[in-house]
């Protein structure tokens, strides 16, 4: 049987092996930057519900199969955002 969450051969839906980790590296500071001049949860979905109504994508490639995932991807992320319990603080 087939988890749900990995998929065949033991990949993890991520496509690194099962029991294998990646690091990205990061400048010190980096994160706490980015999260200073980032956007907020409501910006980023109302510049995604922008995105998917002009049919496009926000990378440079607007072939038709990336519109169209595009519009799968926030599909997905409204289902998270129905289902996600934030636990308070």
């Amino acid at each position: 049987m087939v988890r749900p969450d990995i998929g065949q051969g033991g990949i993890a839906r991520t496509g690194v092996p099962l029991g294998m980790t990646t690091t990205v590296p990061m400048a010190p500071g980096s994160l706490l930057a980015a999260a200073e001049h980032g956007m907020s949860w409501d910006d980023y979905m109302e510049l995604f519900d922008r995105t998917v109504a002009a049919q496009r994508t926000t990378g440079p490639d607007q072939g038709e199969e990336l519109v169209a995932y595009t519009k799968l991807n926030l599909a997905r992320t409204r289902r998270w955002g129905k289902t996600l319990k934030v636990l308070p603080e």
